[in-house]
C-alpha cells in the first residue's frame, strides 16, 4: 500500500510536470490538473507530528510546579523516538530525492519552536519559563535530542539554526528575570515573617559551635547561588542580568531587617522579650557577618556588586549595634545619674546596676563572632566611659575636705578599674579608653598645687580634645582650692600644645559640660 502510494505521487507529478493551470479552467482541465499528492502527504505528516508535540507543550490550569519540565522531558523522548524511527525505517522506503529524514528533522523543528511560541504568550511561573528556556538552549541542540548518538551522522543540528528566534529569545530572558525578581521577593517577606515567629515564640536563639546561629545567611546565598547557577547554563548575559537582580533584592532585604527588628522592640513596652530579642538579634548579626564573608565564594560575583552589598550588610550591622545601644541606654540611664551625687561615695548602688546590666550584655555579646563581637564591645566601652565623664561634667557636688576629696578619688579609680576590667575580659581593643576617668581621679583626689598641673598635663597630652571647661569642671570638685590657684592651672592648661587626635578617639569633644551649674572664670 506504501508503495502503491508512492507510485501515485511519483506518477501524477510526471504527468503534470509540465502544465500550469489557471484560475479559470474549465471543468475537464480542473479534472485533469495535479492534485498535489505530494503537499497533502507532506501536510498529513505535519498534521501527525503536531498532534504528536502539542499534548507536551501545554499548560494545564491545574498543574505542578514541574509539570511543564516533566512533559518537555517527554517531548525530548518522543522526537529523538520518532526522528530514530524515521531514520531506520522509513528512510528507505522513500525515493533518495524525498530526502525524507531532512523533511521530518525541519518539521519537527517548526512545529517545536511554533508550539513554544504560542505557549510564551501565556501566564507562565519563573520555574516553567526556564524550564523552556533551558529546554531550548540545552536540551534541544545537544546530545539529548538533535545531537543523540542514535541520530548522527545523518541529522545535521546546524542547519536548523535557533529553535526561537532572537526577539523570542530576549522576551523570555526578560519575562524570566522580572518572574525570579518577584520569586525573590516573595520568598523573602515568607523568610522575614518565619524570623519573626522565632522572636515572638518562647524559644531561645539556636546555638552552633558557642555562637548565636540563625540559617539567614545559608538561605540567601543558596538563593543567589541557585539561580546563578541556572542563569549560567543558558549564557553569560543572563547570568550578570540576574546577578544584579539578586543582589539587589537581597540589599533590600539586609536593609529591611534592622527596620522590622526595631519596630518590634519597640512595641515590646513592658520589655519582657528584650533579652530574648537581643539573643535573636545577635544571631542575625553572625548570619549577616557569614552572608558578607560567604558571597567571595560564590563563583562569577562582579566585584561592584559584591562591594555593594558588603556597605548594605555593613550599614545593617551598625544600624543593630544602634538599637542595642539604645537598648543599653535605656536600662542604664538611670543607674548613671545617681554617680557624683551626695550619697555616692558611700553608696555604690548606682554603679552596681550598672554593672550588672553589663554582665548581663555580656553573656550574650560571648556569643557573638568577630568583628561585630569587638565592634559592639567598643561602642558599649565607649558609651559607659563617656557617660561616666558626662556625670563629672554635671558638677553635683563639691568637697570642702581634702579627706572627702580623697575617697571621692578613690571611689572613682575603684570604679574606673571595674568597667576596664569588665571590658578587657570582653576583649575590647578600646584601650585608649582607659585612662581618661583615672586622670580625673588623679585630679580631684590630689592636694599638691604641682602635682595637679602634672595630671592636667598628662590629660592633655593623651586626651588633646579635653577643653578648659572639662578642666574648670574637675577642679569644680575640689572645693578647699582657691579660685586664684583655679585660674593659673587653667592658665597652664590654656598654654599646653595641643596635638592632632584620631577622629576615631575623640572622647572629650564629645562631652558638654553642665551648663546650669555654676562655672568658674577661665578667660
Amino acid at each position: 500500500l506504501f508503495h502503491s502510494m508512492m507510485d501515485i505521487i511519483e506518477e501524477e507529478e510526471n504527468l503534470h510536470s509540465v502544465n500550469e493551470e489557471t484560475e479559470n479552467a474549465s471543468t475537464y482541465e480542473f479534472l485533469v490538473k495535479p492534485q498535489k499528492w505530494k503537499c497533502l502527504w507532506e501536510k498529513t505528516i505535519q498534521k501527525n507530528i503536531q498532534q504528536k508535540i502539542q499534548k507536551y507543550i501545554i499548560l494545564q490550569e491545574e498543574r505542578t510546579e514541574s509539570q511543564l519540565a516533566v512533559n518537555l522531558g517527554y517531548l525530548r523522548k518522543q522526537v529523538v523516538t520518532d526522528i530514530s524511527t524515521v531514520k531506520n525505517n522509513l528512510q528507505k522506503c522513500y525515493p533518495e530525492k524525498y530526502r525524507i529524514l531532512d523533511m521530518y528533522v525541519k518539521h519537527f523543528h517548526e512545529i517545536i519552536s511554533s508550539n513554544l511560541r504560542e505557549l510564551l504568550e501565556k501566564q507562565m511561573e519563573y520555574n516553567e519559563l526556564y524550564a523552556v528556556l533551558d529546554w531550548a538552549v540545552n536540551t534541544y541542540p545537544s546530545e539529548e535530542v538533535l545531537r543523540h548518538e542514535d541520530l548522527q551522522p545523518d541529522v545535521n543540528a546546524e542547519n536548523l539554526g535557533q529553535l526561537l528566534d532572537q526577539t523570542t529569545m530576549d522576551k523570555l530572558k526578560n519575562d524570566y528575570c522580572e518572574a525570579v525578581q518577584q520569586k525573590i521577593r516573595k520568598w523573602m517577606d515568607n523568610l522575614i515573617k518565619l524570623e519573626q515567629n522565632k522572636w515572638s515564640s518562647e524559644n531561645s536563639p539556636e546555638i552552633l559551635n558557642n555562637y548565636y546561629h540563625s540559617p539567614l545567611h545559608i538561605d540567601v546565598q543558596m538563593m543567589i547561588g541557585q539561580h546563578m547557577k541556572n542563569a549560567e547554563k543558558i549564557d553569560n548575559h543572563l547570568r550578570n542580568k540576574l546577578c544584579i537582580i539578586c543582589m539587589e533584592e537581597a540589599k533590600h532585604f539586609v536593609s529591611r531587617i534592622p527596620n522590622i527588628v526595631e519596630d518590634w522592640a519597640m512595641n515590646d513596652v513592658a520589655g519582657q522579650n528584650i533579652s530574648r530579642l537581643l539573643g535573636h538579634l545577635l544571631a542575625i548579626i553572625n548570619s549577616f557577618q557569614d552572608l558578607k564573608s560567604g558571597l567571595t565564594q560564590l563563583d562569577n560575583l562582579h566585584l561592584t556588586n559584591h562591594e555593594e552589598m558588603e556597605r548594605a550588610v555593613d550599614d545593617a550591622l551598625e544600624s543593630f549595634n544602634k538599637l542595642i545601644l539604645s537598648q543599653f541606654k535605656g536600662k542604664t540611664q538611670i543607674h548613671f545619674e545617681k554617680l557624683m551625687t551626695r550619697l555616692w561615695i558611700s553608696d555604690s548602688e548606682g554603679f552596681e546596676e550598672i554593672m550588672i546590666v553589663i554582665n548581663e550584655l555580656s553573656l550574650h555579646i560571648k556569643k557573638m563572632k568577630q568583628p561585630a563581637k569587638s565592634n559592639l564591645v567598643q561602642l558599649i566601652h565607649y558609651h559607659i566611659v563617656k557617660e561616666y565623664i558626662v556625670q563629672v561634667m554635671k558638677k553635683k557636688k563639691s568637697y570642702k575636705k581634702s579627706i572627702t576629696c580623697e575617697k571621692a578619688a578613690k571611689r572613682i579609680l575603684e570604679q574606673s578599674d571595674a568597667i576596664k576590667e569588665i571590658f578587657n575580659g570582653l576583649g575590647s581593643t578600646a584601650e585608649w579608653l582607659n585612662n581618661a576617668v583615672i586622670y580625673i581621679s588623679n585630679i580631684i583626689g590630689q592636694n599638691d598645687k604641682k602635682v595637679i598641673r602634672e595630671k592636667v598635663t598628662a590629660l592633655n597630652e593623651e586626651y588633646p580634645d579635653v577643653s578648659a571647661e572639662h578642666i574648670s569642671a574637675i577642679l569644680h570638685y575640689r572645693k578647699a582650692l582657691s579660685n586664684k590657684t583655679k585660674r593659673k592651672i587653667l592658665k597652664h592648661f590654656e598654654k599646653l600644645p595641643k596635638k592632632d587626635m584620631p577622629k576615631n578617639q575623640m572622647l572629650f569633644s564629645e562631652i558638654n559640660v553642665h551648663s546650669t551649674a555654676s562655672c568658674l572664670p577661665y578667660v
